[in-house]
């Protein structure tokens, strides 16, 4: 069974509402279909676990991602500066 678009939905719908929530970020999406798949309802309990895993996977490839634009980043804003601190861990910019 795959994830309909109106669970998805929902479930960042879910996220949005909360009063705390001035804005959503992917990970606030990830916990909130992890949230909708523990709840009973509309997944199987079978398929629980393959969505927890899929879950999980989807977090480790954005935390990836995330680490490497953070470092593309800092190394964009070292090479801007010209620091030599930059140019001694990055050799030369």
């Amino acid at each position: 069974m795959a994830f309909r678009p109106r669970f998805i939905i929902n479930r960042i719908s879910s996220s949005l509402i909360k009063p705390e929530a001035r804005c959503i970020n992917p990970i606030d999406i990830l916990r909130a279909i992890r949230d909708g798949v523990e709840k009973p309802g509309p997944v199987q309990k079978a398929d629980r676990e393959r969505y927890h895993q899929l879950i999980a996977e989807a977090r480790r490839e954005y935390d990836e991602i995330a680490r490497n634009e953070r470092a593309e980043s800092v190394f964009c804003v070292v090479r801007a500066r010209g620091d030599n601190v930059g140019r001694q861990l990055f050799g030369q910019c």
